[in-house]
């Protein structure tokens, strides 16, 4: 079924915004003098005019939990480390980009739902960082949208973790 014009339009203002988020994360990294700094700015260009209304860096530790790093908008959920886990968890699980633009209707999310319905998170992404060649974190989104999740959309948000990676190994070498 074709998309109506406001559909359209709606879709290309959204990428427009998620392109100056890419743009204000590049910024970031080069301005960045710690990291903290950069991990805070980078969540809260994440969900400042655009379809993501959560967005926050978590790293598991080695005695199994998992620490945020920074957040920005909603609330994250305590994440168990299960194979039928929310993107974020099977993003680090499997070292990629995994998303899901209807999280409601995801049997696996049964034991997530509550959460999920009250914080209107409707879709989600997450990507590993890597930092100085290594796994180091997850970078994740949520959206109260169902479907934002496109081709482009994705492709923005690999680069975004690449380009997060690549700022982190950086400020470790200024050390």
């Amino acid at each position: 079924m074709p998309q109506s014009p406001a559909t359209i339009e709606t879709l290309q203002t959204q990428l427009q915004r998620l392109y100056q988020a890419l743009a204000q994360t590049a910024d970031a990294m080069l301005r960045a003098k710690d990291e903290a700094g950069l991990l805070h700015q980078v969540c809260t260009e994440l969900v400042t005019n655009t379809p993501f209304h959560a967005a926050w860096i978590r790293r598991p530790e080695k005695d199994g939990r998992i620490q945020v790093l920074a957040a920005a908008g909603g609330s994250s959920p305590l994440l168990p480390q299960s194979g039928n886990a929310p993107p974020a968890v099977r993003a680090w699980m499997q070292q990629q980009l995994v998303y899901n633009n209807d999280l409601l209707a995801d049997p696996q999310l049964a034991p997530w739902m509550e959460f999920l319905q009250r914080n209107a998170w409707h879709a989600a992404l997450a990507v590993p960082i890597v930092r100085s060649g290594a796994p180091w974190a997850v970078l994740a989104v949520a959206s109260p949208q169902k479907g934002v999740f496109d081709e482009q959309t994705v492709a923005l948000f690999r680069r975004i973790g690449d380009l997060l990676g690549q700022g982190l190994t950086a400020l470790d070498t200024q050390r």
